[in-house]
């Protein structure tokens, strides 16, 4: 878990994994406790892979959330605010 200043990080108990689940945002975690109380959710991994990239895979990183539902498909969540998110016209 990333503890820049200013960053709202912090952890709750999952009843859902039996453990501690642990947040880098108030949004994220806004968005843990909504995958929580999902009954389609079976499970959900915080930062569950390294992506390597860059020169020589010189550079780390972590999507927020892989998630498992019940029938057995499995995405990966990258929770950012809208203003976080590219503008469309950089993505061409």
């Amino acid at each position: 878990v990333d503890t820049q200043p200013g960053r709202r990080c912090g952890a709750f108990h999952s009843r859902k994994l039996g453990r501690p689940v642990q947040f880098e945002s108030g949004l994220e975690e806004r968005f843990l406790r909504v995958l929580e109380d999902s009954p389609s959710v079976l499970s959900y991994q915080e930062q569950p892979f390294a992506i390597e990239y860059g020169p020589s895979g010189t550079t780390r990183y972590f999507p927020d959330v892989l998630v498992l539902l019940e029938d057995g498909r499995a995405f990966v969540a990258e929770v950012k605010a809208d203003w976080e998110m590219p503008l469309q016209a950089t993505l061409r």
